[in-house]
């Protein structure tokens, strides 16, 4: 072994160190332990050396590549901490393992003919299914770091600025109580915007627009602001709902289509989209895929 490789991978011992300890702080020992056990090994065996996991259909090479990782997530699924998921391995930006374990119930953009769970997701109303390491999942709040990417990209193109107030871009967020709200308040959760409003749930059953979101959001009365603009920090959710609309405004985009063609497409995510009415209209995506959510 030559000096450089040494050096990579002291690194890389002192980085999975420090990751342990972290997780730890969080999960507790037993995690863990799991995680050392599934990359202790020194080799990582080349995608041509591993086969396919012994009798597991949506598994190809997790046992072989990280044995300790697979059997946690069967103990995850079999103990009812989680209905399912799906991970992969990637080697030199080549997936290299990958893996499907427990059920999910498929999702649908419409309510017509489906079920609609008490957190306004709409399911098929068909049973749950097996997690294919294919599986598309919906990723809920996650899609927050995607719509204040494009907000990010608009403000180094010089269209925008983080200090710029909303009432600029949006005409009908400037009540007196919603004035000095900026776009960096509205990146930083410090807007004192709640998280919702009452009629959240209502609208996702009914399938509403963003406009009709961002409508009742500006709306809102002034008691519903829980502090002034930039005093303190809460997580909201409808701050991020006025941020799509600004991207809207100024980029002439619905938010899933600007995401697409600036984000998306450029790095090849053939199977991402911001909605899955949007995964249905094809577009430049790869063939559609069914997207799920755990039970």
């Amino acid at each position: 072994m030559c000096l450089h490789e040494m050096d990579a991978q002291n690194t890389c011992t002192r980085r999975l160190a420090r990751l342990q300890a972290h997780l730890k702080s969080i999960h507790g020992q037993r995690f863990c332990q799991t995680v050392a056990a599934a990359t202790s090994s020194r080799t990582v065996p080349h995608p041509q050396e591993m086969t396919a996991a012994r009798g597991a259909s949506t598994t190809t090479g997790m046992t072989e590549l990280a044995p300790s990782v697979a059997a946690y997530m069967e103990q995850l699924v079999a103990s009812g901490t989680m209905a399912g998921g799906a991970i992969g391995v990637a080697r030199h930006g080549k997936l290299v393992a990958s893996a499907g374990f427990g059920t999910y119930l498929p999702v649908q953009d419409t309510v017509d003919g489906a079920r609609v769970r008490e957190d306004g997701v709409v399911t098929t109303g068909a049973g749950p299914r097996p997690v294919q390491p294919s599986t598309v999942f919906l990723v809920a709040s996650l899609t927050k770091v995607m719509t204040a990417t494009a907000v990010m990209m608009l403000i180094e193109e010089g269209k925008l600025e983080l200090d710029q107030l909303l009432s600029s871009v949006l005409s009908d967020c400037s009540r007196a109580h919603m004035r000095s709200i900026t776009i960096r308040h509205l990146l930083t959760h410090t807007s004192g915007l709640p998280d919702e409003f009452p009629d959240n749930t209502a609208l996702r059953r009914a399938g509403a627009p963003l406009s009709e979101f961002v409508a009742k959001v500006c709306a809102m009365p002034p008691e519903s602001l829980l502090y002034r603009p930039g005093t303190d920090i809460a997580y909201q959710s409808t701050g991020l709902c006025l941020l799509g609309a600004v991207v809207e405004s100024l980029s002439g985009l619905s938010l899933p289509r600007f995401l697409a063609t600036r984000v998306f497409e450029p790095l090849d995510m053939k199977d991402t989209t911001l909605g899955e009415a949007a995964a249905r209209q094809q577009g430049a995506y790869g063939a559609r895929r069914e997207a799920a959510t755990v039970l």
